[in-house]
C-alpha cells in the first residue's frame, strides 16, 4: 500500500506540473515544435537540430495517439528525478511530505509548468543536470542507476547545448575527484561513474554529428551578424568576389534570429546559399574570424558580454504566440495529431489569448530573487550546520550548469529569455532543499 501511495503521489505531481497545459487547453507549442514533430515521425535528422527529442515525441505520444502523453511523460521524468534527489540528500524518512511540498511550490510559483507544458526539448536541460548529479552521487541500486544513466544519455542527445553543459560539469567533477583521491582525501563517488559521466555526453554528441555538420555554419554566421563581427570583417575585406556577403554588407539583419529563421525566397540566408549551399563560403569566413587576433578579441568580448546578459534573461513564456494554419507548427500538428486538431484550434494560445505566463513570470522572478538570497546565506553561514557536503555539491553543479548554459547560448547561438527560463527555477528547488536541511538541523537542536 505504501508503494501505491508513492506512485500515486508521483503521478499526481506530474499532472500538477502540467497545469499550464490544462489552463491553455492544449500543450504549448513553439516555432521549433514543427521540426521536432517532423523528425520524430519521418525519422529523418533535420538541418538545425538533433533527432532525439523528435523520437521521444513519437514514443511518448504512443506513435501519435495523444499529444497529452508527451508533456506528461517529460514531466514524469523530471518529477521522478526531483524525488530521487530528495531521497539522496535526506533519505527516505519524510521524503513523501517534502516531495509533495516541493512539487506544489515549483508548479505554482515558478515558470517550471510553462517549460514542462511545451513540446520542445527545453525541459530536458534540467533533466540532464539532475540525472548527471544522481548518476555521480546517487545512492540508488544498480538497476535504478542504470535507468538514470539512460535518462542522462537521452537528455544529452536532445540538444547540443546539453552536451556542453553536462560535459563541463562532469569534467570539473573529474578534476576534483582525481585531485582529492591523489591527496588521499575522501571522495564522494566512484571512478567508474566519473569516467562514464564523461563518456555519455560524448556518446550523445556522436548521435547528433549529422545535424551539427548541417547547421553549425548557419548558427555561427547568425552569431557573427548579431555580435557585429561579420560587419567588421566585411568592412575590412570587401570587395571580394568570393565573399557572398559583400554586396549586402550595408543591409545586414540587426540580429541572428531573422537571419536564421526568415526562410522566404528573399531572405539573406537564401540569397547567400541557404542551409546546404552556403557551408563552404560561411565556413571560410568563420574560420578567418578565429585566426585573426582582432576578431578573436571581438569573439571573446562578445562571449563575455552575451553571457553576462543571458544570466539575467529569464522571462517565462517567450515565443508562445499564435501559430495559425499557415505555419509549419499548425500544419504538422494537424498532420500527425489530426484527432486533437480541434482542441489545438480552441486553445488559448491558438486564439492568441495565452496571458498566464506574464503573471507567472512576475511571481517566478520574485521567487528566484528570494531563493538566491537563501542560497547565498547557505554558503555564508548555514552550511556550517553539517559536515555532509552533498547539498553544497548539488548547488555547485546546478550553478555551474546555469553559467555554462548562459555561456553556450550567448556564444554559439543567441541571448534569449527561454534559455534562462528553462533552468532559473532550479534556484527555488535548491532554496527548498536548504530550508529542509535547516529545519532538520533545528529539530535536532530542540531534541537535544
Amino acid at each position: 500500500m505504501k508503494a501505491v501511495g508513492k506512485s500515486t503521489l508521483l503521478l499526481f505531481s506530474s499532472i500538477l506540473l502540467c497545469w499550464i497545459a490544462f489552463y491553455n487547453g492544449y500543450p504549448l507549442v513553439y516555432s521549433d515544435t514543427g521540426t521536432y514533430l517532423e523528425s520524430g515521425f519521418t525519422l529523418e535528422t533535420p538541418l538545425d537540430r538533433p533527432i532525439m527529442y523528435g523520437i521521444f515525441i513519437r514514443l511518448a505520444s504512443l506513435n501519435g495517439f495523444s499529444v497529452w502523453t508527451i508533456v506528461f511523460a517529460q514531466s514524469l521524468l523530471l518529477i521522478w528525478l526531483i524525488r530521487e534527489t530528495l531521497i539522496t540528500l535526506f533519505g527516505e524518512q519524510k521524503s513523501d511530505f517534502r516531495f509533495a511540498i516541493t512539487a506544489l511550490i515549483l508548479s505554482i510559483i515558478t515558470g517550471l509548468s510553462v517549460v514542462a507544458s511545451q513540446l520542445i526539448a527545453d525541459l530536458f536541460t534540467p533533466i540532464s543536470i539532475l540525472s548527471l548529479f544522481l548518476f555521480l552521487f546517487g545512492k540508488q541500486g544498480k538497476r535504478t542507476t542504470f535507468f538514470i544513466g539512460l535518462i542522462f544519455l537521452i537528455a544529452c542527445a536532445c540538444h547540443i547545448s546539453h552536451v556542453m553543459i553536462c560535459f563541463s560539469i562532469a569534467f570539473i567533477v573529474a578534476v576534483c575527484f582525481f585531485y582529492r583521491r591523489r591527496k588521499g582525501s575522501e571522495v564522494m563517488t566512484r571512478t567508474s561513474r566519473v569516467t562514464i559521466s564523461l563518456l555519455i555526453p560524448l556518446a550523445a554528441l556522436a548521435t547528433m554529428l549529422s545535424a551539427v555538420s548541417k547547421s553549425r555554419h548557419v548558427f555561427m554566421m547568425g552569431h557573427l551578424i548579431e555580435t557585429g563581427i561579420l560587419k567588421e570583417y566585411l568592412n575590412d575585406h570587401c570587395p571580394d568576389e568570393s565573399n557572398p556577403f559583400c554586396e549586402y554588407k550595408d543591409n545586414l539583419p540587426s540580429a541572428a534570429e531573422p537571419f536564421i529563421w526568415n526562410l522566404d525566397g528573399d531572405s539573406l540566408l537564401i540569397r547567400t546559399g541557404g542551409w546546404l549551399g552556403s557551408k563552404k563560403a560561411y565556413s571560410e569566413i568563420i574560420s578567418a574570424t578565429f585566426s585573426d587576433t582582432k576578431y578573436i578579441k571581438m569573439h571573446i568580448s562578445a562571449a563575455i558580454a552575451g553571457t553576462m546578459k543571458q544570466l539575467t534573461w529569464i522571462r517565462v513564456g517567450e515565443g508562445l504566440g499564435k501559430y495559425d494554419s499557415t505555419t509549419l507548427v499548425s500544419q504538422r500538428l494537424k498532420k500527425y495529431f489530426p484527432d486533437s486538431n480541434d482542441d489545438y484550434l480552441q486553445s488559448r494560445q491558438s486564439a492568441d489569448e495565452f496571458s498566464g505566463s506574464r503573471i507567472i513570470d512576475t511571481i517566478s522572478k520574485t521567487a528566484i530573487v528570494v531563493s538566491l538570497t537563501v542560497i547565498l546565506l547557505w554558503f555564508v553561514y548555514l552550511r556550517r550546520i553539517r559536515t555532509d557536503r552533498l547539498l553544497s555539491v548539488l548547488i555547485l553543479c546546478v550553478g555551474l550548469g546555469y553559467i555554462v548554459n548562459c555561456a553556450v547560448s550567448a556564444t554559439f547561438a543567441v541571448v534569449a529569455n527561454r534559455f534562462g527560463a528553462r533552468l532559473s527555477w532550479l534556484a527555488v528547488l535548491l532554496a527548498l532543499f536548504i530550508i529542509f536541511e535547516w529545519l532538520s538541523y533545528r529539530k535536532k537542536l530542540i531534541n537535544k
